[in-house]
């Protein structure tokens, strides 16, 4: 989840085209046995209408004492549809391959992780920029996600 964030501005019509995003999660889901834990890296590259991703992740699985009883990696590159209209992103999951090290099921991934790494998930969202310009998208007056331009470069060593 993203810390308070003062103010975001509705985006009327965004350009997708050649835009870069990184995203950091952190996903917690409670079962009876035990808590499920996964902290993720995204790259987003999106072209006109087809965007491509990566995701690295780092499942660890909690016991009732809260020692971990085992951590698996998890390294998606996934390829969607993304149609912005107005303010609002539709995707489709039209393809995914998983990156060698990768031990979780498309079962788990979805479970755990995002339905959005298993193929044909279709997800509607909306899209808003903070007044320092980064994106967000969720609902208005609840944004769930920051894109994070600048943190691809950092990241790559490049500028």
């Amino acid at each position: 989840m993203l810390p308070l964030i003062a103010s975001f501005i509705p985006v009327n019509q965004m350009i997708l085209s050649a835009r870069t995003c990184h995203i950091s999660t952190l996903n917690v889901r409670e079962e009876t046995k035990q808590t499920v834990i996964t902290r993720g890296q995204w790259w987003l590259r999106f072209g006109d209408e087809k965007a491509h991703g990566l995701f690295y992740g780092r499942t660890s699985f909690l016991n009732s004492n809260g020692a971990i009883t085992r951590t698996l990696l998890s390294d998606r590159s996934f390829t969607f549809h993304a149609r912005l209209t107005n303010r609002l992103l539709e995707t489709k999951t039209i393809d995914v391959s998983r990156i060698s090290g990768d031990k979780l099921s498309d079962d788990e991934i979805e479970r755990w992780i995002s339905p959005a790494l298993v193929k044909g998930y279709t997800n509607h969202t909306m899209l808003f920029r903070t007044s320092g310009g980064s994106m967000l998208s969720g609902l208005p007056g609840r944004p769930a996600i920051k894109c994070d331009d600048t943190a691809f470069f950092s990241a790559s060593g490049q500028q």
